[in-house]
Parts: C-alpha cells; structure tokens; sequence
C-alpha cells in the first residue's frame, strides 16, 4: 500500500503542479519538511507559523492554489483561518492537518476539502493529500494536465 501511494504521488506530480501551495503549521519539524518535499518536486511554497500570519500575508498577496493547514495553532487556527479564506475566494482548496481528534462542529468540516490526520511520514501525509485532491478533481481537468503538461 505504501509503494503504491508513493508511486501515486509521483506521478501525479507531473498531473497537478497547482503553483503555490501555503502551508501554515506551528509544529516548525512538520512545516519544514513538508516544504523541503514539495520544493523537491518543484512546488512553490509559502509557509506560515499560525493562521493570523497567513491571513495578513493573504490579504495583501494572491492566494496559492492550495493550502494545507493544521488545526489547532496559537493565535488563529486552522479553522478561523479557513473562514476568512473562504471569504476572499470560495473555492479554494484547503486541507486540514490535524495531529488532535477530528471532533469539531458539523459546520467547520464543510471548510475544508478534506481531513487528514498527522499519524504517518510526511510522504504519507502528503501522498494522501494530493490523491485526496485528485479524487475529488478540486476544479483542475486531470485529463487535459496529463495531455498538456503541469498547470502554471
């Protein structure tokens, strides 16, 4: 299984390149990994202590493409940043990464385009994340990437 998630991520590497992806964790070891691997595979990367310093960031720069976010940080969490977000573009994709129980209001889930929990590598987290995304398509004709190359 974990062959076949690994081998998944890196092809669809080549399906989905989304730009900029934010990431904004408190934990400094999951943050930076999780940067170092998606520069690796040639992402650009914005990354962020807790969500009050993606929020200032965001409203004054484009959003990334994608943001993967933890839930529980100081300041603003992963569920307040999500309201906000939301407010200046609907549609953007945010994942929530949580390292706590997935226990929260019915209302908060809808936020996100889906929940995973820190209990792997970074790999791990990350290759369910992207086929996550690609199940769900997040707006982005995988066909057409696959024929014409990564989105810019």
């Amino acid at each position: 299984m974990k062959f076949r998630l690994i081998t998944f991520i890196l092809n669809l590497d080549y399906i989905m390149k989304v730009g900029k992806i934010g990431i904004v964790d408190d934990d400094n070891l999951i943050r930076s990994l999780m940067q170092l691997k998606l520069r690796k595979r040639g992402y650009e990367v914005e990354a962020f202590t807790n969500g009050s310093e993606a929020l200032i960031y965001y409203l004054r720069n484009p959003l990334p493409k994608l943001i993967i976010t933890d839930i529980m940080m100081p300041e603003m969490g992963g569920i307040e940043l999500a309201q906000n977000l939301k407010k200046l573009d609907k549609n953007i994709p945010i994942v929530a990464i949580t390292g706590g129980t997935l226990d929260f209001e019915l209302e908060s889930y809808s936020l996100f385009s889906f929940w995973v929990e820190k209990n792997g590598s970074i790999d791990d987290i990350l290759a369910v994340i992207f086929q996550g995304l690609s199940e769900k398509n997040v707006g982005y004709d995988f066909d057409e990437c696959i024929r014409t190359g990564p989105i810019k």
